[in-house]
């Protein structure tokens, strides 16, 4: 389940409009419960953060959805994610089958209809 906002930052350490530690500390957790040990202060960023819990089944997402306010979380909301199996975006983007993945997403585009081209 990757939830973020739209103004998120991969790199610069921006996780659900604000500072990634911020959030980590809002959940009870700090660096080394997302970060390897082995992992530099340059690579400490959202894309290597394990903070994306795995789900068995897409439709258990809205348990999650307080990831985006976890001010909302409730205590058993927190222990859940701190006990869950958790990837990094960059762990998902290995892990992911990128044909399905770009057959899915041209899938989506081609549902959406043809759009407006841009003025010149």
């Amino acid at each position: 389940m990757r939830c973020y906002g739209v103004r998120d930052s991969f790199k610069d350490g921006l996780f659900c409009g604000r500072p990634l530690l911020d959030w980590l500390r809002s959940v009870g957790l700090d660096a080394a419960d997302v970060w390897p040990d082995s992992t530099g202060a340059a690579e400490r960023i959202l894309w290597n953060a394990r903070i994306f819990p795995a789900l068995p089944e897409a439709a258990g997402y809205r348990s999650w959805l307080w990831m985006c306010t976890p001010e909302s979380a409730s205590a058993s909301d927190l222990q859940a994610f701190r006990a869950a199996d958790r990837y990094s975006a960059a762990e998902i983007a290995l892990l992911a089958n990128q044909a399905a993945f770009h057959s899915r997403r041209l899938e989506i585009w081609r549902s959406r209809g043809p759009r407006p081209r841009a003025a010149p």
